[in-house]
């Protein structure tokens, strides 16, 4: 048994129906060979409902694939997720993977494929519910805790306890809501299903104190703000607005209006991130570059000060002839056992116009969770 597989049946987990039970119609394209199917598992009920909270069931897949891991997802209501089981299945089935590293799979049948945004790769649209796909870097060395880092996050959003390794992969049995997936070119899939709870009553506003319009006709004057998680305090330009926060954004700002917004985030991952070249190379693709080699872009790279600490700092406009042409002003810094990643994303001109307000942005970061 490989040192990968290894590796994948220690984690995550997905119901027994999304491995090859229920009926339903077959995706009406399908290329990659089949798996050998493993012996169904009984779905564990979920928790008892109380209160406000509202029953939400998650599927989803981690592919790892590289220095990357792919992550397709989709959550919400048991009614509505649970139909879904069989088609995402086969969708995962579908996955293959080009020379350029990008997935290609096959749409089941009812569902629309929709582009993309700065954080997701695409977004399928099943009738209400969305499922999504995202890929993002493979950091540290230790792939099970990578794996196990993002299974215990997905817990956390269904109201689950973390899980540990032995709870992932008891004895050489699968529990009951994990499932091994091998795509027809050997890659080996981690599939999961979390039964869990939504929490009930208000949610808290993206940053704290602005939750407040101003008067018509008032601007708002830029204020001293502190991200969700409070490990940052910073001066927001004006006319930025807040946008969403996760477990990975830290701080979120929409700038600009109609089909012209841009998207300004926060995001900290373990300092092994760090590195620049993967990392750069990673925008440049995303905004239609090549890749260049460590020297090329250590040429692009420009030093930036944050709150004493020397951040990475590039402007990537993508090529005349892209349609849509699109920007990337990125910033990497480490500070303490973190690295941070702050980013501009967004039609090329409006990020050119809101470059000096991202610098600002940026220089006025001040650190408090250390």
């Amino acid at each position: 048994m490989s040192r990968l597989l290894l590796r994948l049946l220690t984690v995550v987990s997905l119901p027994v129906c999304l491995l090859g039970c229920g009926g339903g119609d077959d995706i009406s394209v399908y290329n990659a060979p089949k798996p050998a199917e493993a012996p169904a598992i009984e779905p564990r009920p979920g928790p008892v409902m109380t209160g406000e909270a509202e029953p939400t069931q998650m599927i989803a897949a981690i592919i790892p694939q590289g220095e990357e891991a792919w992550f397709f997802k989709v959550d919400g209501n048991p009614a509505a997720v649970t139909p879904l089981m069989k088609p995402f299945l086969e969708l995962v089935k579908s996955v293959e993977f080009g020379d350029d590293g990008d997935a290609t799979w096959d749409t089941p049948d009812g569902w629309t494929q929709q582009a993309g945004n700065q954080i997701r790769f695409a977004t399928l649209q099943t009738g209400d519910e969305e499922v999504s796909v995202t890929r993002l870097p493979i950091f540290g060395d230790d792939l099970d805790e990578y794996i196990l880092s993002n299974v215990n996050r997905w817990r956390g959003q269904v109201n689950l306890p973390p899980m540990d390794q032995a709870d992932l992969h008891q004895g050489g049995d699968l529990n009951e809501e994990t499932r091994l997936l091998t795509l027809g070119d050997g890659t080996e899939v981690t599939l999961v299903n979390f039964s869990g709870v939504k929490a009930g009553g208000t949610s808290v506003p993206p940053f704290a104190g602005t939750g407040r319009t101003p008067p018509s006709g008032r601007p708002a004057a830029p204020a001293r703000q502190t991200s969700t998680s409070s490990e940052l305090n910073f001066d927001v330009p004006e006319g930025w607005r807040p946008g969403e926060t996760n477990s990975f954004r830290k701080a979120s700002f929409v700038v600009g209006q109609g089909e012209q917004q841009a998207e300004v985030t926060a995001i900290d991952l373990p300092a092994a991130a760090n590195d620049p070249i993967p990392n750069i190379n990673r925008w440049r693709g995303q905004v239609g570059l090549d890749r260049l080699d460590a020297a090329e872009v250590e040429k692009e790279i420009r030093s930036i000060d944050i709150d004493g600490s020397t951040g990475q700092y590039v402007s990537l406009v993508g090529p005349e002839d892209r349609s849509p042409r699109k920007a990337i002003l990125g910033v990497i810094v480490e500070r303490g056992n973190k690295a941070w990643f702050f980013k501009l994303t967004g039609p090329a001109d409006l990020a050119l116009r809101q470059q000096a307000n991202f610098e600002k942005f940026v220089r006025s970061i001040r650190f408090s969770g250390e």
